[in-house]
């Protein structure tokens, strides 16, 4: 059976040129991206989140990217989170020292989003189809929490899309006038996430009280 699949990656990378280039780059795949500009943010949000995948530059800020890595593989809940080395550097001693860290998949800046893709649907052994929800899985999803949307929404507090404000979260998934979900329930608001809504004419949303 079809399934529809959303994701969470953990971009951890002070560049904000890198960060907004993969975000835009897979901004049509059913993806909610975090963003660390440093090594010790990227850390706490790892073992916060918990996320699916996660992208780490090695030459940060802060701390080398390796010791963000060993940081997060020492939390028992984030050791068997997959990642992506993303950086200038193609030494390699850093290869070879990633292969010894359990990390085998290694991007070269600047980022292929195409190529990108690629990677994280072989590490996570997921479909295009199963990220973009298209086709009958999208339909049936769709459908479905429509369903479910009509009995829950008296549970969530609705809000016009001029008086979103950040760190609103979404209690339904915020579904653009095609029938697309943009955003999934749980999804903390940002003045980006805002923009896209409104210009994607979702007209309200459903927010947690």
């Amino acid at each position: 059976m079809k399934r529809l699949i959303y994701i969470k990656i953990l971009i951890i990378d002070d560049s904000t040129v890198i960060r907004k280039t993969i975000k835009e780059g897979l901004r049509n795949f059913n993806i909610d991206f975090i963003e660390a500009t440093d090594g010790n943010s990227g850390v706490v949000l790892a073992t916060t989140h918990k996320p699916d995948l996660i992208l780490l530059d090695l030459n940060l800020p802060d701390i080398h990217g390796f010791e963000a890595l060993k940081r997060i593989r020492e939390n028992p809940e984030c050791k068997n989170i997959p990642f992506i080395i993303t950086t200038v550097s193609s030494v390699s001693k850093d290869v070879q020292l990633a292969k010894q860290m359990g990390v085998y998949h290694y991007m070269l800046k600047p980022i292929d989003t195409s190529a990108l893709l690629s990677k994280i649907l072989q590490i996570l052994n997921i479909t295009e189809e199963e990220l973009t929800g298209r086709g009958f899985a999208q339909q049936t999803s769709v459908a479905e929490q429509n369903i479910e949307a009509s009995k829950q929404t008296s549970s969530f507090q609705k809000v016009d899309i001029a008086n979103a404000r950040e760190n609103m979260v979404l209690g339904l998934p915020a579904t653009t006038p095609e029938g697309n979900i943009l955003f999934k329930a749980g999804t903390i608001l940002d003045k980006e996430k805002i923009a896209q809504l409104i210009k994607n004419s979702i007209k309200f949303i459903f927010i947690k009280p």
